[in-house]
């Protein structure tokens, strides 16, 4: 059972709900940072890495300059694994690693869902559940990859470091825990209960 907000439920139920919430964010923050770390580990002894450093990071250079330029008017150069960003008077040129395009946190949805889908729920509900999650998650990605970009225009490097840092893992546990509210609230649907029959 997910944990959901009763309708009508007065402020102070509300804010308990959020204080749970951002406690449990608080106490996962150091437990995600330390499996990223072993994820990393791991896709490079298998060689993920290469796929996403050739495949993956050329397209996330694209949305990320079309967004930068199209939303923000940024002039944007965008090469295979970078983009030059010239405005508010700076040129910066900012490299995407493969580690930064946030595929660690598509697994680590992965994990959520095989324990979060468990139960009487219907298959068109799971599947959905599981469109929303992963669409959610590339959407984040490429959220905090704009935001850095854009911190390093306006708030200079180092802000832009410490957001890339800590602001990533912390926008994932927050997306987790409202993607979980959201899908046991209104995506997934239980099975009907079989009707007795009758004589």
């Amino acid at each position: 059972m997910g944990l959901v907000a009763r309708e009508g439920g007065g402020a102070a139920e509300h804010l308990l709900y959020v204080v749970a919430i951002l406690s449990a964010v608080a106490l996962a923050f150091p437990l995600i940072t330390t499996v990223n770390e072993f994820l990393t580990h791991i896709a490079i002894q298998v060689g993920l890495f290469g796929f996403i450093q050739s495949v993956v990071v050329p397209q996330f250079a694209r949305v990320v300059g079309g967004i930068l330029s199209t939303v923000f008017g940024i002039k944007t150069i965008v090469f295979s694994k970078a983009i030059l960003l010239e405005g508010w008077g700076k040129t910066v040129l900012v490299v995407i690693n493969w580690n930064c395009v946030g595929w660690q946190s598509l697994v680590l949805l992965a994990l959520t869902l095989l324990m979060g889908l468990l139960g009487p729920y219907t298959l068109r509900s799971r599947l959905e559940c599981v469109l929303i999650g992963v669409q959610g998650v590339i959407l984040l990605n490429i959220l905090r990859v704009v935001v850095f970009c854009l911190l390093i225009l306006q708030a200079g490097y180092p802000t832009a470091v410490i957001f890339h840092d800590y602001g990533g893992t912390l926008m994932t546990l927050l997306y987790l825990a409202g993607f979980w509210h959201l899908s046991y609230s209104h995506i997934l649907k239980q099975h009907p209960a079989p009707e007795s029959l009758g004589v």
